[in-house]
């Protein structure tokens, strides 16, 4: 199991605990959260835990890094946002969790997102929950206010993209997303299993080119772009 250097002090980096699955540590203020960042994110998966034990606003937050471990929502939210402007330049990945190896469950988030027309060369993304997803998302919901109108990004309401060894399950998605080339309640793209979830989305694909040549735009309720499984999922009306 990864363990944390001996130098980490848990109850100032943490609210409590080990990090073992009998004895998680203890997400109980906004640092404590931050501090994920800090710990080792390499070696098995799922092997250091986390249990967040309130709710927490996260606004401007850039997101934590490659996630291996477990992370118990503890059906708590987190609230997270982000407003660009005509001047900022875009980040690559866009989420709570930017890269997802590990597995989290039972979380609520909540997520204000907001930029205008960008005209982007390559392609980013912009997940509720999680940017890429390499690991397990489950019987986790999404509120998303999003209205992001930038070119060759991807949205997804849990994950931007769910990959080729992703998994979502049970997962709910509501509210309101606004993109411009592949947006989906679920996932923007799907490259591996969807199962169990339920979508209750106002879409709007604001498609535009700004190079006049032949591009590229989907939108689905579940995912934008399917390249594999999706099973007992629901739409809403």
């Amino acid at each position: 199991e990864i363990s944390a250097p001996m130098e980490y002090a848990f109850d100032y980096y943490f609210g409590g605990g080990t990090g073992t699955s009998g004895d998680p540590y203890l997400i109980e203020e906004k640092r404590h959260f931050l501090n994920i960042n800090e710990m080792p994110q390499t070696g098995s998966e799922f092997s250091v835990y986390y249990k967040l034990m309130t709710d927490l606003d996260l606004s401007y937050f850039m997101g934590i890094g490659a996630f291996y471990g477990t992370f118990d929502g503890n059906q708590h939210t987190i609230s997270w946002g982000w407003r660009y402007s005509g001047d900022d330049n875009i980040e690559p990945i866009h989420a709570l969790f930017l890269k997802n190896y590990g597995r989290i469950k039972m979380l609520n988030v909540e997520v204000e997102f907001s930029a205008n027309w960008f005209g982007e060369t390559t392609v980013s993304y912009l997940g509720g929950i999680v940017g890429r997803n390499h690991g397990y998302i489950v019987d986790s919901y999404c509120k998303t206010t999003i209205d992001s109108r930038i070119y060759k990004q991807i949205i997804g309401g849990i994950a931007a993209c769910n990959e080729s060894n992703g998994n979502i399950y049970y997962c709910d998605s509501t509210g309101d997303i606004t993109g411009a080339y592949v947006i989906g309640g679920i996932a923007g793209i799907n490259d591996n299993q969807i199962n169990g979830c339920y979508v209750l989305c106002n879409m709007t694909l604001d498609y535009f080119d700004l190079t006049q040549t032949s591009s590229y735009a989907a939108m689905g309720q579940i995912a934008g772009v399917n390249n594999d499984y999706i099973y007992g999922c629901d739409v809403g009306t």
